[in-house]
């Protein structure tokens, strides 16, 4: 089972993610994690252009996204093999948000159907962490070419634009105010209501999400 954590930068995905990976692992499930961009070639070409540290235009930075989804669609493949549960760092919905910064949602979804035709698989569950543009500014020490005010109210925007286009998908948007165990229990709350959850047996025959 894949399950995406979304949202803006500063919004506490990565925290986040580690505490539902201890919470999950104390429940019996074998748990592994990924990230968006990943560490590969590829990710690390996408991290020095957020950065500022490589010229890249923004469109050559949308294929690039994509590019490296699909680059390491077996490692992922693998861990969804070896692991009950894998958590994703960004994924499909991070893509159109910052995607329609550059291109068109009907362009988007053609490339995303490519890339899903191809193999590259789209989270179970989907958890966006929603947090004020303002709150995720104060928690950034190094803001990305992408993490101005402006910017950020862009990409929630684009977010929920996504989320409307994408209403089959199986999503949770869940407050990212509050301390990082508020927020925690919030999410957990919601994992833990699932039917896979309920129903979970250590020989990895969940069900259903």
């Amino acid at each position: 089972m894949l399950i995406a954590f979304e949202g803006l930068g500063g919004s506490g995905k990565t925290t986040q993610v580690g505490l539902l990976k201890g919470k999950l692992v104390s429940y019996g499930f074998s748990v592994a994690s990924i990230t968006e961009p990943t560490t590969g070639d590829i990710g690390n070409l996408i991290r020095r252009a957020l950065s500022g540290n490589a010229r890249v235009s923004d469109l050559a930075l949308r294929f690039l996204f994509l590019a490296d989804r699909a680059n390491h669609l077996e490692e992922l493949r693998d861990k969804l093999s070896r692991f009950d549960i894998v958590l994703s760092d960004r994924n499909f919905f991070s893509n159109i948000a910052y995607g329609l910064l550059s291109i068109g949602m009907d362009d988007l979804v053609f490339l995303e159907e490519l890339i899903f035709l191809a193999g590259v698989r789209r989270p179970d569950i989907n958890i966006f962490l929603d947090l004020h543009p303002e709150l995720c500014l104060r928690r950034i020490d190094y803001p990305e070419i992408y993490e101005s005010r402006l910017m950020l109210r862009t990409i929630r925007g684009n977010y929920f634009t996504a989320f409307s286009r994408y209403s089959s998908e199986c999503l949770e948007v869940i407050d990212g105010g509050g301390s990082i165990d508020d927020v925690g229990c919030r999410v957990f709350n919601f994992i833990s209501s699932r039917r896979f959850f309920k129903v979970f047996n250590r020989e990895g025959s969940y069900g259903q999400v």
